[in-house]
């Protein structure tokens, strides 16, 4: 799994056709820039990879970043539309692997495009720091196990333990406001 990747696992070979499709079509190309969240463009790959891939491999414990993705590719898996189409791509495009790429683009970009337009347009900022938070809050976790190792804390060691716990409390609610 690559660092960006949201809900599925995305082989190489499927990047690629995601990568050529979009290239090759300019419309796709605003519509993924157009969208509320850094990361879109990862979903509507995600979405291609799922109509694309016989076989699509769900990430066991996504980012808790990608919760809204979560929930849209739920939104969009549980529409009949979607099924229909996942079985006419196949249908239509037997071995043909161009007209299969083209085919799931199009799919892709049309349901990406409707969850896009459901999206909060204030969420796009919310995502730049989730990284730096997270790290923030493992370094502060690990230092604060460090101090609760120790058998015994003199008055200035339990000040700096009350306050990185304290530090963690607050980047944990920064956190929970960005997702």
């Amino acid at each position: 799994m690559t660092k960006n990747q949201l809900v599925y696992e995305i082989s190489k070979w499927d990047e690629f056709q995601w990568t050529e499709f979009v290239e090759t079509h300019l419309e796709t190309q605003k519509t993924l820039l157009a969208a509320p969240i850094p990361e879109f463009n990862t979903f509507a790959s995600e979405v291609f990879h799922v109509l694309y891939s016989p076989l699509p491999k769900r990430i066991e414990q996504p980012r808790p970043e990608a919760l809204w993705a979560v929930k849209a590719h739920k939104e969009i898996s549980e529409s009949p539309d979607f099924d229909e189409l996942k079985l006419e791509i196949e249908l239509q495009s037997q071995g043909n692997s161009f007209k299969k790429r083209l085919l799931a683009g199009m799919g892709a970009v049309q349901f990406s495009s409707e969850i896009a337009q459901k999206l909060p347009s204030t969420q796009k900022n919310n995502f730049d720091n989730t990284h730096k938070l997270r790290q923030q809050a493992k370094a502060i976790a690990n230092q604060v196990q460090s101090l609760q190792q120790l058998e015994q804390l003199n008055p200035q060691e339990e000040q700096l333990l009350s306050d990185l716990k304290s530090e963690l409390a607050e980047i944990n609610k920064l956190g929970k406001k960005a997702v």
